[in-house]
């Protein structure tokens, strides 16, 4: 029996047309589902945005689940300035970029996001039908999901680096390798004594 090669446009089109009833039936059977808690769609779209978005409801948001995804020092009440994790991040940034990293296809870096947003559906749906709906915790009335923490989120990044590293060919940048290592050694140091300071002052000065 001959083969027939379906050229990648093909597929993608099959493949959406398969996902629009896929969709359509998924809302269908969640819809049911929250019905049984007797919350609607509209409510559950609201409890979704109030937890991502509104910070004046979701007081857990930056406190919690934003910093606790870098994570706090054990479990000690102080922690770096979140100002420093936004240098981190840029300076961890400029090193992937200053790297050469192995060629990923797009099928590969597809898949692996496609995991990180899985994974983290995963973990919201988990913890509001496990943990908020329960009337012990807030019940069918939460405004937003609550018990969700950084922690839960941190093991995801890694499937991240598949995807910049995929983006990375469409991104043209020459760094000075001396230069990156300078800038890495010093945001190291920097960091290691601001913690040195806060521990000091957290445990050896009066209040």
């Amino acid at each position: 029996m001959p083969r027939v090669k379906l050229r990648a446009r093909t597929i993608w089109i099959f493949l959406g047309i398969i996902a629009v009833p896929a969709v359509v039936f998924a809302a269908l059977v969640a819809d049911a589902y929250l019905n049984i808690y007797g919350i609607s769609s509209r409510t559950f779209v609201q409890v979704l945005f109030n937890t991502f978005f509104q910070t004046n409801i979701n007081t857990q948001l930056d406190p919690i689940v934003t910093t606790g995804i870098v994570g706090h020092f054990g479990w000690l009440w102080y922690k770096l300035p979140e100002w420093l994790v936004f240098v981190h991040l840029s300076v961890f940034g400029l090193i992937l970029l200053g790297q050469k990293v192995p060629q990923i296809s797009r099928r590969f870096a597809i898949v692996s996001l496609s995991l990180f947003v899985l994974s983290i559906a995963a973990i919201v749906l988990g913890m509001y039908f496990l943990w908020t709906l329960d009337p012990k915790v807030a019940g069918p009335g939460a405004t937003f999901i609550q018990g969700m923490q950084g922690r839960y989120f941190t093991p995801l990044l890694i499937l991240l680096v598949p995807v910049f590293a995929y983006l990375q060919k469409y991104i043209n940048v020459k760094i000075n390798q001396k230069l990156l290592v300078v800038i890495a050694i010093t945001t190291a140091i920097f960091s290691l004594t601001v913690y040195m300071l806060l521990t000091y002052t957290y445990f050896y000065l009066p209040a």
